[in-house]
């Protein structure tokens, strides 16, 4: 599996994508569009520029904080997520899972001597039920500055289904 895992680059499984949200849509336009779509993640462009993402979890939230102020009607671009993390389309999938899968200094707390730097003992799986990565479930897939694609969690985790037979 990890031959497989490293001989199998992320553009043999990105899609293309044809779903995008814009920065001046309103929450509830972008709610509307990505329930359509059945997505619960976007990212946000300004034609072929990549501005950031936004989760459904984001826009709930922001639907959820008009009812606090309701002359305020924040867009996409008030709450999308701005940091992004991006893949490029010749990376192999055993290099990009490691860090999209698991948090290393969650499960191995260890300084760059080996010394353990958490109080407390916890077991491995206890370690590796904590490290989950805190990494978004959809990557853009970049190459210069142009989106070529994305690549979720979810793709990855059926082609490995698949490879496991």
């Amino acid at each position: 599996m990890l031959k497989k895992l490293k001989n199998t680059r992320v553009t043999d499984l990105m899609q293309g994508n044809e779903f995008a949200l814009k920065p001046e849509q309103t929450l509830t336009q972008a709610l509307r569009a990505m329930a359509e779509a059945d997505c619960t993640q976007a990212l946000v462009m300004d034609g072929e520029r990549l501005l950031g993402y936004i989760r459904t979890q984001d826009l709930l939230r922001g639907l959820w904080s008009c009812e606090f102020d309701a002359d305020n009607q924040p867009t996409v671009d008030a709450l999308m997520q701005t940091e992004l993390t991006t893949v490029s389309a010749q990376e192999s999938l055993g290099h990009l899972l490691e860090s999209w899968v698991v948090d290393r200094d969650k499960l191995f707390p260890v300084n760059d001597m080996g010394s353990l730097i958490c109080s407390g003992y916890l077991s491995y799986e206890e370690r590796l039920r904590k490290a989950a990565s805190p990494l978004p479930e959809l990557l853009p897939v970049m190459e210069r500055d142009r989106v070529l694609g994305v690549l979720s969690r979810q793709q990855v985790s059926n082609w490995v289904a698949a490879q496991l037979g």
